[in-house]
C-alpha cells in the first residue's frame, strides 16, 4: 500500500516542490526522473507530471503527481484613460489573468470594472496580485467643463425702424451663434417687430443659451371716424371739426413713437316718425311723462340714439270696454270654482277682468243645481283574488262606495260588497337580462314584469301563482377611437371609418349583454405651404425632388398624429441683380476690382455671385481724381487718447493728415476721435431657496445685489449690477388607483393602496420639485346568485356543473380591472310523488294519460312538474261492485218530499234501482228523516276594535250571536255567527336608489340611508305597518389612459385638451345612476435635438453639422429640408438648414442650423521701387487670423506676409487659413520710376584760361 505524504501541488515560477511517499511492502521505488528515494525535490520550468513506480514480487503499481506552475498576474486594459463631460460617469474596465485579488485606489476590491464620476480631472490606480506577485496600472479621467453664456447688454425697447445693440459674455465654448446667424459676442439688430434673439454656445459636453427680447413699439397709421349732427361740430385733439370735415393729426404714442391719425367726421341725419297709442274710454295714457286722452294728437322732439334730434308725432286711439253673461251648473252640496272663487248652487256674482285690448271686461256668473243618484251591488271573489268594479280592485270582504258621474255630471253612489270565496296564492321570482325574456308556463315575461297565473284548485276556486321577473343589468360604456381622414380604426375585428358610431355586444359576468358604444374621431390632415428660392435656370431640392425656379408641387408627409401632412412647395425665382459702381484713381494710376487693375477713365462690366446665390452684374467706372481724401474715425474711452501716426488725439478732437500716395497724388486723412461710453447694465439671476448662483466666479445668495466692472470689447469699463432672485421649491400631488392587495410602481417604487410617499426631483428651473404620491384602492365587487336544480341533476354555470346544495365562488375581472366575485348556490327542487285512485266497473277500463287501465290494475306515470322536475303519479283502478247506497233524506215533520218521482213522508223507507255515475248498477235505499230544527255555525272576520255586519247587525271583533232563518227545506235554521279578530301585520321593505338622489314610497321622498314606518291598510281592511329602508346604489367609475406628444391635443368629451391630467364627465348608466368616466391624459416629451456646426470655406463645400438628440423615445429618424435623412451632415455649402427629428412615438421637433462661410480680412500694403533698375519693392500682407499662410504669384506658402526684393510688376496675392480655405486677395502693383537720362552738348574746344558754360539736360527733376 502507498501512503502519500506530500503529493500534487502548485508552486510559483522558480520555486521547488517536495514529493514524499511512504511505500509499504514495496521492494523497489523508481520515479519518472530516475530517483529511487521515497522523497524527491523538483523545480520544473513549467507544469509537469511525476510518476512513481512501486515493485514487489506481486507486481508493479504506478502513481502520478502533478506539479502546476503559477504565473504572476497580468492586467489587460479594456477601457482606460478617457475624456468625459462634467457630471457624466464612465467605467474603467480591465481583465486580470492569474490574479487572486484586485484593489482599486478608490478602495473597491475584487472587481474588474470601476464606475467613476469625478468633478475634476482625476487619476485612478488598480493593483492585481496573487501568491506569486502583483501587477498595477494607472488611468486618467479628463473632465471637460460645460460652456456658458451670460447677457451683458440685454432686453430693450425701440421704435419701429430703430436698431438695438446686444452683447453677451461666453466661456468654455467651441462655437457661438445667434438665432439670426451672427457669431460675434456683440451684434446690432433692427427687427421689424418684437423678436427674441437667442445666443447659443456649445462644446463637446453640451450647450447653453440666453434669450434677449427686443420689444419693437409700432408706429401707427390709422383712420378714425367721428360723428356729428348736421350743422354741428366735434372736437379732436383741441381742433374743432365740422360734419363732413377730414384732417390728419401727427401724435406720439405712449411709448414715444410717431402715430398718424386720419380723422373724418360723418354727418348724422335727424329722424321723424309717427306713433299710435291706445287708451280705454275715460282713461289716459302717458308718453314722455305727459298724459294724453283718447283722440289727442301731439308732436315730441327727442334725442335719437345717434345724439341728434328725433321728432315723434303721437296719436291716441280710444278702446271700448266689454260686458257678457255666463251660466254654470253644479251638483247639490258642492261648489264650482270660477276665477279663484267658490260658488254654490243658486249663487250669482259679477267678475271684473282686463280684456285683450287692456280695458275692463265684466262677466255676470249664475250657478244652478243638478240631481244625484244612489244604488247597491253585491260581488263575489275567491280568497287572494279581487273583483273589479269601475277599474278598482276589491278584496273579498271589502265594502266600498263608488261615486260615479251620472249623465248630468253629478255623483252617482254605488255601495259594492264583495263576498269571499277561498282560494290559493303563491309567489315566484324569475330573472332575465335587460332586453330578454323569461319563460313561465309557455308565457314570455319581460324584465320587471309581474304576472299572475291562475289555475283551478281542487275546491274549484282559483289557485294563483304571482310571477315576478327581476331585471339583471346590462352594462354599457363608451369608447372613443381616432383615425385619420380616409383610413379606418379596428375594434373587435371590425373596420370603422372616421365619424362611424357602432355598438358591440359582449357577455357580462351575470350572463347579460355588455354593450360598448364605439365612436371614431376623425383626425385632421394637416396642409401647409413652403416657399423656396432658386435662381433662373437652376433647381432646388426638397424631400429628394429637384424643383426648377417657378415650379410648384405637393408633397405628402406623415404628421405627428400619424396622418398625412401635405406641404405645398413653390419655388420663387430670384432676381438677377445689376448695378453700377464708380471707383476713383489718380491720373495714370490703377484701381483694383475683383482682381482686375483698371486705369483711371476705364469702364468694365463684372459678373459676380449675389447674396441670394444668383449672378450679379456690376458695371465699374474708374473716375480720375486729382487728390485722394478720406475720413478716419477712431475711438477712445473717456479720459484716454487715441494714437494716429505718432500723434495723440483726445476724444472729440479732429485733425487732418496729408501724405503722398504711391501714384504721386495727395492723400488727406481726416481723423476724428469718437468718445466711447462706459456701459452700465442690470442683470437679474435666479437661485433656488437655500442655494447660490455663480457669476464671474463669485457665489451669490438669493436676494444678493453685487456690482461687477468688466472691460468691454471697445476696451472701456462695463459695469454690471447683478441681483439674485429667489426661486421657490415646487410641490404637487399625484393620485393613482389600484386594486386591493396589488401595487402601483412610481419612479421604481412599488406603492400599495393607502400608501402616500414623497418623491424629490429637480425642476426645469433647477430647484427641488416634490411630488406627493398617494395610492387609492379601487372597489372590488361581490354578488350572490341563487340557481335551482332538480334532485339528482346538475346545472351549468361558467362551464362548471353544480349539484343541488353546492355553493361555489367564481372570480372574474370587473370593468375597473379588479376581482369581481360571484357566490353561486344551487337550491334543490323537489320531485313530486302522489297517489291517484280511479274506479271502473268489473270488466271495464278507465283511461289515464293516454293509457287504458282495467279495473283492479295499478301503474306509475312520470310527468313533468311546473318546476321542471319529475312528478310521479301512482295510479290505482278500483273495481266497483254493484253499487248499493243508503240515502237519508230529511223533511220537516208533517210534510213530504219527492225522490225519483216517488212521494215519501218522514219515516218512509224505499229502495230504488238506478245507474251509478260510473255506469254500474246502483241500489239506493232511501229513508226519510223528520227534521225539527236546522242549526249551523258561521265564522266572520274583523280587525281588532272594529265591527262586521251580518244580516243587518253590526258585530264586534270577538263577538258571537245566533240568527234564526228558514232553511232551504222550509224548516227553521239557526246560524251561530262568531266574529274572528284579525291581527295587524308588520313587515320590512328594502328600497334602492342612486347615491345623491331620492326615491318615493307611498308619497314620501326618501334619501339613501333613511328609514321610515308607514301605516297602511291590508287586504282584510286592517292596519299594516311597513318598515321601509332605502339602500344607496353606488355610482360607476371608469378610467381610460391616453398619451400624446407634448404640444399636441386630444379630443376628450367634445373638446381638444393638451395639458396632462385627469378629465372627467358624468353620464347616466343603465341602472339610472351616475357613471363617471375619467380620461387620464399624459404627454410624452418631445425629442431635443442639438447641433454642432462647422463653417464652410468660400472656395469649397466642406461645412458640417453634427446632430445629437436627447429626450423623447429612441430610435429617432431625421428629415432635412434638402431631402437628406442622416443624423450628421458633411460637405455642405454655406446656408440655412432645417432638420425634423421624429422619435419612436411619432413626436417631432424642428431645429434650424446655419452653416456660415469662413472669411478672412487681410490688409495689404505695397512699396514701389526706389530707383530705376533696383529690386527693392515691398508687399506686406497682414491678417487678424491665426496660423495664416501667404502666397504671391503661385509661389510657395509662407507663414508671414512680408515679401521683399520685388521687382516692378503685378502680383496676385493669396492667403490660406488653418482650415485649408483659400482667399484671393487680388492683384497688387509695384511701380518703378522712369530711368534717369542726362543729355550733354557736343564736344568742343576752348583756349586755355577761358571758360565755357556747359548745360546738361535731364528727363527728370
Amino acid at each position: 500500500a502507498l501512503e502519500v505524504i506530500n503529493g500534487s501541488q502548485a508552486i510559483c515560477q522558480g520555486e521547488s516542490a517536495t514529493l514524499t511517499i511512504s511505500p509499504d511492502g514495496a521492494d523497489a521505488i523508481v520515479w519518472s526522473n530516475g530517483s529511487t528515494d521515497s522523497t524527491i525535490t523538483v523545480s520544473p520550468g513549467q507544469s509537469e507530471a511525476y510518476t512513481v513506480s512501486l515493485t514487489n514480487i506481486c507486481g508493479t503499481t504506478d502513481t502520478t503527481f502533478m506539479i502546476d506552475i503559477l504565473e504572476t498576474p497580468t492586467i489587460e486594459v479594456l477601457q482606460g484613460s478617457q475624456e468625459i463631460c462634467i457630471g457624466d460617469s464612465t467605467i474603467l474596465e480591465i481583465t486580470a489573468s492569474q490574479a487572486s485579488s484586485l484593489q482599486w485606489s478608490t478602495g473597491l476590491m475584487d472587481s474588474t470594472a470601476l464606475t467613476v464620476m469625478p468633478a475634476q480631472t482625476t487619476s485612478y490606480d488598480v493593483l492585481a496580485s496573487n501568491s506569486c506577485g502583483q501587477a498595477d496600472t494607472s488611468f486618467t479621467i479628463t473632465v471637460n467643463p460645460l460652456p456658458t453664456v451670460d447677457i451683458i447688454n440685454g432686453g430693450q425697447t425701440i421704435c419701429e425702424g430703430q436698431s438695438a445693440t446686444l452683447s453677451v459674455e461666453t466661456a468654455n465654448e467651441d462655437a457661438l451663434s445667434w438665432s439670426n446667424g451672427a457669431t460675434d459676442t456683440l451684434i446690432t439688430v433692427s427687427p421689424g417687430q418684437t423678436e427674441a434673439f437667442t445666443a447659443s454656445v456649445s462644446n463637446g459636453c453640451g450647450s447653453d443659451s440666453e434669450v434677449i427680447t427686443v420689444t419693437v413699439n409700432p408706429t401707427y397709421d390709422a383712420n378714425l371716424e367721428l360723428e356729428a349732427c348736421s350743422g354741428t361740430a366735434v372736437t379732436y385733439n383741441n381742433v374743432s371739426l365740422q360734419a363732413g370735415d377730414s384732417q390728419t393729426f401727427m401724435l406720439a404714442t405712449a411709448e414715444g413713437c410717431d402715430s398718424v391719425i386720419h380723422v373724418s367726421v360723418i354727418e348724422l341725419p335727424t329722424y321723424e316718425s309717427d306713433l299710435q297709442l291706445e287708451a280705454c274710454t275715460g282713461s289716459t295714457v302717458f308718453y314722455e311723462n305727459i298724459p294724453l286722452n283718447p283722440g289727442d294728437a301731439q308732436s315730441f322732439t327727442l334725442m335719437a340714439q345717434n345724439g341728434c334730434d328725433s321728432v315723434v308725432h303721437v296719436l291716441v286711439m280710444e278702446l271700448i270696454p266689454v260686458e257678457e253673461n255666463l251660466e254654470l251648473q253644479t251638483c247639490p252640496n258642492s261648489t264650482i270654482l270660477y276665477s279663484g272663487t267658490e260658488l254654490a248652487p243658486g249663487d250669482s256674482q259679477d267678475f271684473m277682468f282686463t280684456g285683450q285690448n287692456g280695458c275692463d271686461s265684466t262677466v255676470h256668473v249664475t250657478v244652478s243645481e243638478l240631481t244625484a243618484f244612489t244604488s247597491g251591488l253585491e260581488l263575489e271573489a275567491c280568497t287572494g283574488t279581487t273583483a273589479t268594479y269601475n277599474g278598482a280592485e276589491l278584496d273579498p270582504g271589502d265594502t266600498q262606495s263608488f261615486t260615479l258621474a251620472a249623465s248630468n255630471g253629478c255623483d252617482s253612489v254605488v255601495q259594492v260588497t264583495v263576498l269571499e270565496l277561498p282560494a290559493f296564492e303563491s309567489d315566484l321570482q324569475l330573472q332575465a337580462c335587460t332586453g330578454s325574456t323569461a319563460i313561465f308556463d309557455n308565457a314570455e315575461l319581460n324584465p320587471g314584469d309581474t304576472q299572475s297565473f291562475i289555475y283551478t284548485a281542487a275546491n274549484g276556486c282559483d289557485s294563483t301563482i304571482n310571477v315576478t321577473v327581476a331585471e339583471l343589468p346590462v352594462f354599457a360604456s363608451s369608447l372613443e377611437l381616432e383615425a385619420c381622414t380616409g383610413t379606418t380604426a379596428t375594434y373587435n375585428g371590425a373596420e370603422l371609418d372616421p365619424g362611424d358610431t357602432q355598438s358591440f355586444t359582449f357577455s357580462a359576468l351575470n350572463g347579460c349583454d355588455s354593450v360598448v358604444n364605439v365612436s371614431v374621431i376623425e383626425l385632421p390632415v394637416f396642409e401647409s405651404s413652403l416657399a423656396l428660392e432658386a435662381c433662373p435656370g437652376t433647381v432646388v431640392t426638397y424631400n429628394g425632388a429637384d424643383l426648377p425656379a417657378g415650379d410648384a408641387q405637393r408633397f405628402t408627409l406623415t404628421a405627428a398624429n400619424g396622418c398625412d401632412s401635405i406641404v405645398n412647395v413653390s419655388v420663387i425665382e430670384l432676381p438677377v441683380f445689376e448695378s453700377n459702381l464708380e471707383l476713383e484713381a489718380c491720373p495714370g494710376a490703377t484701381v483694383d476690382f475683383n482682381g482686375t487693375a483698371l486705369l483711371a477713365g476705364d469702364t468694365q462690366s463684372f459678373t459676380l455671385t449675389a447674396g441670394n446665390g444668383c449672378d450679379s452684374m456690376v458695371h465699374v467706372t474708374v473716375l480720375e481724381l486729382s487728390v485722394f481724401e478720406s475720413d478716419l474715425q477712431l475711438e477712445a474711452c473717456t479720459g484716454t487718447t487715441a494714437l494716429f501716426d505718432g500723434t495723440e488725439l483726445q476724444p472729440g478732437e479732429a485733425q487732418s493728415f496729408t501724405y503722398t500716395a504711391a501714384n504721386g497724388c495727395d492723400s488727406t486723412i481726416y481723423v476724428n476721435v469718437i468718445e466711447l461710453p462706459a456701459y452700465e447694465q442690470d442683470l437679474q439671476l435666479q437661485a433656488c431657496t437655500g442655494n447660490t448662483v455663480t457669476y464671474n466666479g463669485m457665489e451669490l445668495d438669493p436676494g444678493a445685489f453685487e456690482t461687477f466692472t468688466f472691460i468691454s470689447q471697445a476696451g472701456c469699463d462695463s459695469v454690471v449690477h447683478v441681483m439674485v432672485e429667489e426661486v421657490d421649491i415646487l410641490e404637487e400631488s399625484l393620485e393613482f388607483f389600484t386594486c386591493p392587495e396589488t401595487t402601483v410602481t412610481y419612479e421604481g417604487t412599488a406603492l400599495a393602496p393607502g400608501d402616500s410617499q414623497q418623491f424629490q426631483f429637480i425642476s426645469q428651473n433647477g430647484c427641488d420639485s416634490i411630488v406627493t404620491v398617494s395610492v387609492v384602492a379601487l372597489p372590488i365587487f361581490e354578488a350572490i346568485l341563487e340557481l335551482e336544480a332538480c334532485t339528482g341533476s346538475t346545472i351549468l354555470y361558467n362551464g362548471m356543473a353544480l349539484s343541488p346544495g353546492d355553493s361555489q365562488s367564481f372570480t372574474f375581472t370587473a370593468s375597473n380591472g379588479c376581482d369581481s366575485t360571484v357566490n353561486v348556490s344551487v337550491v334543490e327542487l323537489q320531485t313530486f310523488e302522489s297517489e291517484l285512485e280511479l274506479q271502473a266497473c268489473p270488466g271495464e277500463q278507465v283511461s289515464y294519460n293516454g293509457a287504458s287501465l282495467p279495473a283492479g290494475d295499478s301503474q306509475d306515470f312520470i310527468l313533468s312538474a311546473r318546476n321542471g322536475c319529475d312528478s310521479t303519479v301512482h295510479v290505482t283502478v278500483l273495481e266497483l261492485p254493484t253499487y248499493e247506497q243508503n240515502l237519508a233524506l230529511q223533511a220537516c215533520v208533517g210534510t213530504t218530499l219527492t225522490y225519483n218521482g216517488a212521494t215519501l213522508a218522514p219515516g218512509d223507507n224505499q229502495s230504488f234501482l238506478l245507474a251509478s255515475q260510473f255506469g254500474c248498477d246502483s241500489v239506493v235505499n232511501v229513508s226519510v228523516e223528520g227534521v225539527e230544527i236546522f242549526e249551523t255555525e258561521l265564522e266572520l272576520q274583523a280587525c281588532s276594535g272594529s265591527t262586521v255586519a251580518y244580516n243587518g247587525t253590526s258585530l264586534l271583533a270577538g263577538e258571537q250571536q245566533d240568527f234564526t232563518f228558514t232553511s232551504q227545506i222550509g224548516c227553521d235554521s239557526i246560524v251561530t255567527v262568531s266574529v274572528l279578530e284579525l291581527p295587524t301585520y308588520e313587515q320590512d321593505l328594502l328600497l334602492q336608489t342612486c347615491e345623491g338622489t331620492t326615491t318615493t314610497y307611498n308619497g314620501v321622498t326618501l334619501a339613501p340611508g333613511e328609514e321610515q314606518d308607514f301605516l297602511l291598510t291590508t287586504s282584510g281592511g286592517c292596519d299594516s305597518l311597513i318598515h321601509a329602508y332605502v339602500m344607496g346604489v353606488e355610482n360607476i367609475l371608469t378610467n381610460e389612459n391616453r398619451t400624446i406628444c407634448q404640444g399636441d391635443s386630444s379630443l376628450i368629451f367634445g373638446a381638444y385638451q393638451s395639458q396632462p391630467g385627469p378629465y372627467s364627465a358624468v353620464f347616466t348608466s343603465v341602472n339610472g345612476c351616475d357613471s363617471t368616466h375619467t380620461v387620464i391624459l399624459a404627454t410624452t416629451p418631445l425629442p431635443q435635438p442639438s447641433v454642432e456646426v462647422q463653417a464652410s470655406c468660400p472656395d469649397k463645400n466642406n461645412g458640417a453639422i453634427g446632430l445629437q438628440v436627447s429626450g423623447g423615445a429612441p430610435p429617432y429618424t431625421f428629415s432635412w429640408n434638402d431631402g437628406a435623412f442622416t443624423a450628421g451632415r458633411a460637405e455642405l455649402p454655406p446656408g440655412n438648414y432645417t432638420v425634423t427629428t421624429t422619435d419612436a412615438r411619432g413626436c417631432r421637433q424642428v431645429l434650424a442650423a446655419t452653416v456660415p462661410e469662413r472669411s478672412l480680412e487681410v490688409e495689404s500694403e505695397t512699396k514701389d521701387i526706389s530707383c530705376f533698375g533696383r529690386k527693392d519693392g515691398l508687399i506686406t500682407l497682414q491678417s487678424d487670423g491665426v496660423n495664416i499662410t501667404y502666397q504671391l504669384n503661385g509661389g510657395p506658402l509662407q507663414s508671414h506676409g512680408f515679401f521683399s526684393s520685388l521687382g516692378a510688376g503685378q502680383y496676385l496675392a493669396r492667403a490660406e487659413d488653418s482650415y485649408g480655405c483659400r482667399y484671393e486677395l487680388g492683384a497688387l502693383v509695384i511701380k518703378e520710376p522712369d530711368q534717369l537720362l542726362v543729355a550733354l552738348p557736343p564736344d568742343t574746344t576752348i583756349q586755355v584760361g577761358k571758360s565755357i558754360r556747359i548745360q546738361a539736360l535731364a528727363n527728370q527733376t
